[in-house]
């Protein structure tokens, strides 16, 4: 009798505990935040998932809450995911790797603490949206120089004198879209800061060529002949001209976050950029035979260093891993020009005109840029495309020098050029 007795407890016991909450795996509510995931169970215990040191289960002085450390493997790389962590397969799915790899990665740290060890170390979670890593990255630049257009000789009905009038085309030398590249690299200052360096090369070259037209007077007259030297009322039968613009940046920028969530983040910009600008001009003209050839040249070129400033920022589209994003610097340069224009008679070597001119002044520069960018799973790859424009105060062009020599007026010189254009970028972060 006292068998039968104890062997029905037994079974009502094992039917009890096979109906518990737990046993059956009803789904548990899973929430998010600090160091890993808590699942709220029916009876509204909590269990704390944390990645750390491996310990046992832990239970303090309330025997509601109950906090369980699962060590993540070393070997294991992905984060684990929240998906199916209804039931005891969470920790299958937490030591296999989770679903990071899927695309649903989440964010599992509220807060990146600097050195970002927590994370770092163990590289097996998805560093925060708007935590800086170092990086390594490379652009292409599609570029196009305005405000920098040489007019160098038009078409006339004659060879001087009364009823010589332009009849014909304005030859111009007209810079067209250009390749450029920017490089860079960066090392991240913990969490929240990073100092970067970066090179940018840009190189133009572009051509014009102006024939006399028969029935059109047959001459081409240039505008850039000193209109005091020995040939200045000569005329050509043919006029070639070139005109290279060439720049070279290196910056060197520390970035500090100024305001972030999971959405979006902000950093502000401080740092030094060297800058060079180069522009060489050249025209030979075909005098009528038998006089010979003109060759009239003019370089001008600037050197200068000087501080910089800047925003850039993002804004993540919804959950996904799409962004626009934004910059902004203001450059400050204090360098020189030196220029110099050159007339030679190349069938005689000899030289017609020959000025100099140097000049220290301050160009500010402010550059802009928009578009849109892709972050990979675990922030490592990067990659965008967008809008870039840059402008150059107070320089000196090739056309406004020129004309300076001819009229010996080298007072209140100065323009602005810009070059505007598409930029694409590649980076990889660690």
């Amino acid at each position: 009798m006292v068998g039968k007795m104890t062997r029905k407890w037994i079974s009502f016991a094992i039917i009890a505990l096979l109906a518990s909450p737990a046993a059956a795996g009803e789904t548990y509510r899973v929430e998010k935040g600090g160091r890993g995931l808590t699942r709220v169970l029916p009876d509204n215990r909590t269990v704390r998932v944390v990645r750390d040191e491996p310990e046992v289960i832990e239970y303090d002085d309330e025997p509601e809450l109950v906090q369980h450390h699962q060590p993540m493997p070393a070997d294991k790389s992905e984060a684990p995911s929240v998906e199916d962590f209804n039931n005891d397969d969470w920790i299958e799915e937490w030591e296999t790797g989770g679903s990071c790899s899927s695309g649903e990665c989440e964010v599992y740290y509220d807060e990146c603490v600097e050195p970002c060890t927590d994370c770092g170390m163990m590289d097996c979670c998805c560093i925060p949206y708007w935590a800086h890593r170092s990086y390594v990255y490379g652009e292409y630049l599609y570029l196009l120089p305005t405000d920098v257009d040489m007019a160098h000789a038009f078409q006339q009905n004659g060879t001087g004198g009364l009823g010589t009038v332009p009849l014909g085309q304005t030859g111009v030398v007209q810079p067209d879209f250009n390749s450029a590249y920017r490089t860079g690299f960066g090392v991240a200052l913990g969490c929240y800061a990073s100092i970067g360096a970066s090179y940018t090369n840009f190189h133009s070259h572009a051509t014009d060529q102006l024939n006399a037209l028969t029935g059109l007077g047959d001459n081409v007259q240039s505008l850039v002949l000193h209109p005091n030297s020995i040939n200045a009322g000569s005329t050509f039968t043919e006029a070639t001209a070139a005109l290279d613009i060439d720049y070279q940046l290196a910056d060197i920028d520390y970035r500090r976050l100024l305001s972030y969530n999971d959405c979006h983040f902000i950093n502000y910009a401080a740092g030094v950029r060297y800058g060079k600008l180069s522009q060489d001009f050249i025209q030979i003209g075909e005098l009528a035979p038998p006089t010979g050839t003109l060759q009239t040249t003019s370089y001008i070129d600037f050197e200068g260093v000087g501080l910089r400033a800047g925003l850039d920022g993002e804004h993540r589209l919804g959950r996904s891993r799409l962004a626009a994003y934004g910059k902004g610097f203001i450059n400050v340069l204090f360098g020189e020009f030196r220029s110099a224009y050159q007339q030679l008679d190349t069938t005689t070597t000899d030289i017609q005109a020959l000025s100099t001119w140097n000049d220290r002044r301050v160009v500010p520069m402010l550059e802009y840029e928009v578009g849109m960018s892709w972050t990979s799973c675990r922030g490592h790859w990067r990659l965008s495309a967008g809008y870039y424009t840059s402008f150059w105060f107070n320089t000196i062009t090739t056309q406004q020098f020129v004309q300076a020599v001819q009229n010996a007026d080298f007072v209140d010189l100065g323009e602005t050029m810009s070059f505007t254009g598409l930029v694409s970028r590649v980076e990889f972060r660690f």
